[in-house]
């Protein structure tokens, strides 16, 4: 196996590494994964009298049940710089 040195940002990890092994195992976008899905509204901080809420959490990954019925994991997508075997 030939391995080569590859940068991928995390959108790139989600696309060119994440979401092929997914469909390989038999998971389906929109079927029993959703993908950047919103977990919270985004904390909410008080200064004084004032408050603000920062940006929502979103989840690369979040895999369900069949139908979406109940929830199992989440899967983060992260950058990657190390040596990976040639796709």
């Amino acid at each position: 196996m030939m391995t080569t040195a590859q940068f991928y940002n995390e959108a790139d990890t989600r696309r060119l590494l994440i979401d092929p092994q997914l469909a390989r195992k038999g998971w389906t976008k929109g079927h029993n994964y959703l993908v950047e899905y919103q977990i919270t509204d985004g904390k909410i901080t008080v200064k004084g009298k004032k408050t603000q809420r920062d940006k929502p959490l979103r989840a690369d990954h979040v895999l369900y049940t069949d139908h979406m019925s109940q929830m199992l994991a989440v899967i983060e997508a992260k950058h990657t710089f190390d040596f990976l075997p040639s796709l």
